[in-house]
């Protein structure tokens, strides 16, 4: 086996490919231009999933704060920290009849193990059509957690 053979199977990283089956999930916030032509998808994080969970979190975040600040302390932290992950597809989707072949991994896994052995720059989230019954692939690039 050569050198290079061996680096690839060792150290090659994987496309990461998100599929996402309901777009209602309250751990997903997502848009699509009129035409799609772009798209964005925010996936948030464990603990995070819905407005009432993140307003208390920043809420205690905000009393923790004030409790600094009336000590005396300089506070450099956020309000609120990072929600989730954002991700960008600034290209029309490859349009798709089927998912056979296709190794995806499911949003709940996404979230629960971020999958970091996979490729972020070749990241791909495909959802279901649902006028026309078929798949659309957009390939995206993650955004700074937010």
């Amino acid at each position: 086996m050569s050198f290079f053979l061996i680096y690839n199977m060792l150290f090659a990283q994987k496309d990461r490919v998100i599929y996402i089956d309901n777009l209602s999930s309250e751990a997903l916030k997502y848009s699509f231009a009129s035409n799609y032509t772009s798209a964005s998808f925010y996936i948030y994080y464990i603990g995070y999933e819905t407005k009432k969970k993140r307003d208390s979190i920043e809420q205690f975040q905000m009393k923790k704060r004030e409790k600094l600040a009336s000590l005396g302390t300089i506070v450099f932290f956020p309000a609120i920290p990072p929600t989730g992950t954002n991700f960008l597809a600034t290209h029309p989707p490859e349009i798709l009849s089927s998912l056979e072949g296709i190794v995806t991994i499911t949003l709940k896994d996404y979230r629960e193990h971020k999958f970091k052995n996979t490729n972020p720059r070749n990241t791909y989230i495909i959802v279901p059509h649902k006028e026309t019954g078929k798949y659309l692939k957009w390939r995206v690039m993650e955004e700074a957690s937010k």
